[in-house]
C-alpha cells in the first residue's frame, strides 16, 4: 500500500506481493561488492482517488512509516479497499452500514473528528487557535461557545471500554468553562467535577438520529451514499 501525489491529486494504492523472490545479476541496486539484490515483484494494482473517499481514508498512508506495517487502528478501511474495486463501492458500502458500524470503524482520530463536529453543530464550538488533538496536556479541543463567550474545553477516548476522566482534565477547568468528556467506551467513574459532561458512544449513536446528526452522517460519507 502507498500514497501517491499526482499533481493536485491524490491516490491510494494497492497491490499483492508475489511469493516468488527473484534476483538479476545485472540489476542496478546491486552493490559492488557482489550483493545480488532481491525483490518481490506485485501484482492486482489498484488505485482509489483519496478525494472520492470518505475523509477518514486520508489518514490511511499514515500509518506505516517502516519497510513492515500491520494495519490495527485503519485495519477495518483498508479491508475495504481491498475488497471494491471502486470508491463508490466503498462508499455505497459505508452507506449501508447502521452508523454505530460507523462509529466503530473510527480510529481516534476520526472521533476526534466526530466531537469537533458534534461541539460545532450542537454547542456553537469555535475553534481558538489549537490543533485538535495535538492542544494540551489535559485537552484535545480548546475552543469558545460563539454564542456565550464562554471556554470549552474537551477530551476524546476512543478506548472500547470504560475509562477513568484524569484528574489533570478536572483540574484544569475554570469555573465558567463547559467541560466535555467523549469516551466512546463510557466512563468507569462519573464526572468527578462540576460542569463536565460525558458523551459515549451510546449518546453518539442516540444522536444520530436527531436532525443534526443525519446532517452530520451525509457530510461523513461525502454525500454520495444516499443517506
Amino acid at each position: 500500500m502507498g500514497r501517491h501525489i499526482l499533481g493536485t491529486n491524490q491516490t491510494v494504492a494497492l497491490a499483492q506481493m508475489d511469493d516468488a523472490v527473484c534476483s538479476e545479476s545485472g540489476h542496478p541496486l546491486n552493490t559492488n561488492a557482489g550483493e545480488i539484490f532481491k525483490y518481490r515483484k506485485i501484482r492486482d494494482k489498484k488505485t482509489f482517488a483519496l478525494a472520492q473517499l470518505p475523509d477518514a481514508y486520508r489518514l490511511v498512508p499514515t500509518q506505516g512509516r517502516g519497510n513492515v506495517h500491520e494495519f490495527s487502528r485503519m485495519c477495518e478501511h483498508v479491508k475495504l479497499l481491498a475488497e471494491h474495486a471502486t470508491a463508490d463501492e466503498i462508499v455505497g458500502v459505508l452507506g449501508k452500514m447502521p452508523f454505530d458500524q460507523q462509529l466503530d470503524l473510527m480510529g481516534a482520530s476520526s472521533w476526534e473528528s466526530f466531537c469537533v463536529s458534534w461541539l460545532i453543530m450542537e454547542q456553537s464550538f469555535i475553534p481558538t487557535g489549537l490543533s485538535t488533538g495535538r492542544t494540551l496536556k489535559a485537552f484535545d479541543i480548546v475552543g469558545r461557545n460563539r454564542l456565550s463567550g464562554k471556554r470549552i474545553v474537551a477530551q476524546c477516548k476512543k478506548d472500547p471500554h470504560p475509562v477513568s476522566i484524569e484528574e489533570d482534565f478536572v483540574r484544569s477547568l475554570a469555573p465558567d468553562d463547559e467541560g466535555y468528556y467523549f469516551a466512546y467506551g463510557g466512563c468507569a467513574e462519573g464526572p468527578s467535577g462540576p460542569g463536565i459532561r460525558v458523551i459515549d458512544g451510546l449518546n453518539a449513536r442516540e444522536w444520530a438520529e436527531t436532525e443534526n446528526g443525519k446532517l452530520f452522517q451525509r457530510l461523513f460519507l461525502g454525500d454520495r451514499a444516499g443517506a
